[in-house]
């Protein structure tokens, strides 16, 4: 019984080491029981086993009592500081992520500048930084920012491997021109076996890859292919269209941008009643509220996108 204690008490120190555990009120419930057990009057009476209670027992000298409180006295002030840092540094992250899922984006990024500066080994605050970077410098058309995006978001796979990143490192190197590496993280993402909207979104981010870099014919057959396994993926029609038209096709191209603007307001007008709805019913939580909302506006933007394409026939 001893032993088992004493291995759950281990393992709660191991994780100290790297973490601070005892945060949570559970993990310091069972670390305070572990403890406890371990210095109940049982193993003593039972058992003769001294414990940490019989620390007082040994017998050692003044300078060596003095070193080993400086020791202690040391340590405490380091993982206190740590801690203290550490619980801080969760604390604006977790703000953070709720500003940015209300859409306070420049709100949400000071948040997680401040919990990146107190965080000693961040994770999950560096892909949300590099992502939010990563859209500023789109909209902003601001290089540095995306510069910046670029280097968050490889540092967060390091530690924080989630399927969005490597899309928008592939994005990102699109951008730059560089479509080999652009490729490599795609087909990185894709042997992963990813959920299925993020391997919708790798092959048609694929396709781009070989309209960009000039190969329309590869392209063509990559988006004919996936319109033909999903046909509500508006994207891959207004790519699809897109080569049509670089080919002299003005036809098949309009034709495309059409089913697609049909496919978004279909979708628009779905997400809109499903919002009313969860608010009607008192049922809108704010991961919902989050993710309907930022449809919405995707979806918007593509639709003007779409719109403005088509104006120019």
């Amino acid at each position: 019984m001893i032993l088992a204690l004493l291995a759950g008490v281990i393992a709660v120190l191991t994780h100290a080491l790297v973490s601070f555990p005892l945060h949570l009120p559970a993990s310091a419930l069972d670390f305070i029981l572990l403890l406890g057990l371990l210095n109940s009057k049982y193993f003593h009476e039972r058992a003769h086993v001294y414990t940490f209670t019989c620390l007082h027992e040994l017998k050692i000298g003044r300078r060596a009592s003095f070193a080993i409180l400086a020791v202690v006295l040391a340590l405490g002030i380091s993982v206190t500081t740590l801690a203290y840092r550490d619980f801080w540094g969760n604390t604006y992250l977790d703000r953070g992520e709720r500003d940015l899922k209300y859409g306070k984006i420049e709100q949400a990024k000071d948040e997680l500048e401040q919990s990146l500066a107190l965080d000693f080994q961040p994770r999950s605050v560096l892909y949300w930084l590099g992502s939010i970077d990563h859209k500023l410098g789109e909209v902003q058309n601001d290089q540095e920012l995306l510069d910046r995006s670029l280097k968050l978001l490889k540092r967060s796979l390091k530690s924080f491997k989630v399927e969005p990143t490597y899309l928008q490192l592939a994005q990102l190197y699109l951008n730059r021109g560089e479509y080999e590496r652009a490729m490599d993280y795609v087909n990185e993402l894709l042997a992963m076996s990813p959920a299925p909207s993020r391997r919708l979104d790798a092959q048609y981010l694929a396709a781009v890859i070989e309209r960009e870099r000039g190969d329309l014919n590869k392209a063509l057959g990559r988006l004919n292919e996936l319109i033909a396994q999903h046909k509500d993926y508006e994207r891959a029609y207004v790519t699809r269209a897109k080569i049509y038209r670089d080919q002299g096709n003005e036809g098949l191209a309009r034709l495309d941008l059409e089913t697609a603007l049909k496919i978004v307001g279909e979708r628009l007008d779905r997400d809109r009643r499903q919002l009313m709805s969860l608010k009607e019913r008192g049922r809108l939580t704010l991961d919902k509220y989050a993710g309907l909302t930022n449809e919405i506006a995707l979806l918007e933007e593509e639709k003007k996108a779409i719109e403005k394409i088509l104006q120019g026939f």
